[in-house]
C-alpha cells in the first residue's frame, strides 16, 4: 500500500500547479493520504491496539475514504491547475 502512496508523491511532485498556495494543498492532503494508509496498517497488524473502534472493518473504510476524498481533490487540481 506505502508504495502506492509513494508513486502519487512521485506523480504529484511532476506535476506544475499554479502557485504555492495550491502546491501546498497538494501536500497537505498527501499527507493525509499517508497518515490515514499509516492508520489502515496499524489496524491489520495490531487490531488490539485500537479499543475505540470495535468494529474494524468500519474504522478502516473510514480511513479509505478519507484517503479517497484527499485523492480525488488532488485530481481535481491536477485537471483543473
Amino acid at each position: 500500500m506505502s508504495d502506492n502512496i509513494d508513486r502519487q508523491m512521485r506523480e504529484a511532485q511532476s506535476y506544475t500547479y499554479a502557485g504555492p498556495l495550491l502546491e501546498a494543498l497538494v501536500k497537505k492532503l498527501e499527507g493525509e493520504i499517508a497518515i490515514a494508509v499509516a492508520n489502515i496498517e496499524v489496524y491489520q497488524k495490531n487490531a488490539a491496539g485500537i479499543g475505540e473502534h470495535p468494529d474494524i472493518v468500519e474504522a478502516i473504510e473510514l480511513q479509505v475514504a478519507k484517503i479517497a476524498e484527499a485523492d480525488d481533490k488532488i485530481e481535481t487540481i491536477r485537471k483543473y491547475f
